[in-house]
């Protein structure tokens, strides 16, 4: 099998405000980038939070796709435009989006993890 190409979104959490869930995304940033050097991914990070994801790993790669939940509306759009555009562009097998959101239109498969459902209630 050849190796994936793996995009991670990283852009749902405000990096000036962090939850939990940032810490998460950047511990397992840094565990995929320590047991995989097989597998290409590509890390859609915004100007804010691109240094919470440097990984020393050759098959690892930041995308700025600009903005980040810092600015609500702006990510939204890096999300819906840019995210799917980068994803064709750069081949991406797989888009895992671990923030509750993923682009309506992917050109690829999209593993969405949905943390908590909170806003529902």
């Amino acid at each position: 099998m050849s190796p994936l190409k793996i995009a991670i979104n990283t852009l749902y959490e405000d990096p000036f405000n962090p939850t939990g869930a940032q810490s998460w995304n950047i511990h397992v940033v840094q565990e995929l980038a320590r047991i995989d050097r097989v597998n290409q991914y590509f890390i859609l990070v915004s100007n804010a939070n691109r240094n919470f994801f440097r990984v020393d790993a050759p098959n690892f790669r930041l995308v700025n796709c600009f903005f980040s939940n810092e600015h609500r509306k702006l990510r939204i759009l890096a999300e819906q435009l840019l995210i799917p555009l980068y994803a064709r562009i750069l081949g991406v097998d797989v888009l895992f989006a671990p923030g509750n959101t993923a682009p309506l239109l992917s050109p690829g498969k999209v593993v969405l993890n949905i943390k908590t459902m909170h806003h529902r209630t």
